[in-house]
């Protein structure tokens, strides 16, 4: 039986809520769903098993543990006991010692660990706790914990040691989807820049791609978008091979308009906008493209991550194209804080395009924004002999 929902999307309340109603309607036990009568994180062999326990369902379609909860068998299946019956005196600290050494014991290290404690009225003073990890877009994953260099992935009800054929296939797997994402600057029907202007294009795709189109998620982010429109420059949608395309009103250079935001059924969103607003007497304005940056591409890439449920790496990648020779303007961005060649000052772009590629995942996007938005200013201004003061 598949959880309707991961605990990772929950409030603290709804999953309290969602753990109560697991117990009170006697969930069974499944591949997605293990219950656990105590946390044992002060033995060896208590801390192997949870580091077994949880990397299977990483390496499988993603799962939950439930600690706390004594179990007993019904028609061969294991099921929840009574409420009543259920929780643990939990020690300070706990759910802390449980996550660090998960993140220690398993390599490559867990994305996207969920580690909560929850109280219910109706066991207080005593706690659950809900261990939960999705099915990982880096898996497989090992467990190096002791002398044990294992990989595991979930049964019916139990974890069971993965055989060399699957660690091969899921090995396999991951460097398909990454070589598809590789594939994906040189192949893609980016649209045509004009041989005439300064144009900024700006690309993000997923390391794992979308497996098949969600035309209702599609449909959700096409409407978010209509009533959020970057910068309140509104457009209309149109159709392409591989996506939808967001054609603004305001008039420019790119084709007789100013910018096209295009969606990508794999998940991947790409911008491109002229870039005649950015400039003031022949130099570029950094610190105009940073809003830009932000608004029409992080933005609304992070709800696209968002409503398309993608989840890992990122890649972002920017370009300046028809700017050959072009200056920046510093000075805007705070001249006492960059360095640059004291007599020349800013250096000019010597490559068309000038593009340069950083990596980021989902949860930085979503979580950490203004954190790739530095990283993502800082090569653009190196572009032009510009340097960060730390």
């Amino acid at each position: 039986m598949r959880l309707p929902k991961p605990p990772q999307l929950m409030t603290p309340e709804d999953l309290a809520d969602f753990v109560r109603k697991l117990i009170a309607e006697r969930w069974p036990e499944s591949d997605s769903l293990d219950y656990k009568h105590a946390v044992n994180s002060s033995t060896q062999r208590g801390r192997l098993e949870l580091a077994k326990d949880i990397s299977s369902f990483a390496n499988e379609l993603g799962g939950t543990l439930v600690y706390g909860v004594p179990e007993t068998e019904e028609n061969g299946v294991p099921v929840p006991e009574p409420l009543e019956r259920c929780g643990i005196e939990m020690e300070s600290g706990e759910p802390e010692r449980v996550e660090n050494f998960l993140l220690d014991a398993i390599r490559p290290v867990l994305p996207n660990l969920f580690v909560k404690p929850i109280t219910l009225r109706e066991i207080q003073p005593k706690t659950l706790l809900v261990v939960s990890h999705p099915a990982s877009w880096n898996k497989p994953h090992m467990v190096e914990f002791s002398n044990e260099r294992r990989f595991y992935r979930r049964g019916n009800y139990r974890t069971v040691r993965m055989s060399e054929r699957e660690v091969e296939a899921a090995y396999a797997a991951r460097r398909a989807v990454q070589i598809a994402a590789e594939d994906f600057l040189r192949t893609a029907d980016l649209g045509m820049v004009p041989s005439e202007g300064r144009f900024l294009r700006a690309i993000i795709y997923p390391g794992f791609v979308l497996i098949r189109r969600e035309v209702m998620r599609e449909s959700t982010f096409r409407a978010w978008l209509d009533k959020n429109p970057p910068a309140a420059r509104r457009g209309d949608w149109i159709p392409f091979l591989d996506g939808v395309r967001f054609l603004s009103y305001a008039t420019g250079a790119f084709h007789g308009h100013q910018f096209e935001l295009r969606l990508f059924h794999n998940g991947a969103l790409a911008f491109t906008t002229d870039m005649n607003d950015l400039l003031h007497a022949e130099k570029l304005n950094l610190a105009l493209t940073e809003d830009v940056l932000k608004i029409y591409v992080l933005v609304p890439g992070a709800k696209a991550v968002e409503l398309l449920g993608i989840s890992g790496p990122l890649t972002v990648n920017v370009s300046i194209m028809g700017a050959l020779g072009l200056k920046a303007l510093w000075k805007e961005l705070g001249g006492a804080n960059w360095f640059t060649d004291p007599v020349r000052g800013p250096s000019a772009l010597e490559k068309d395009p000038t593009s340069f590629v950083e990596e980021s995942s989902s949860d930085e996007l979503l979580g950490q924004q203004e954190q790739l938005l530095s990283r993502l200013v800082d090569r653009l201004a190196s572009a032009f002999g510009m340097w960060r003061v730390r």
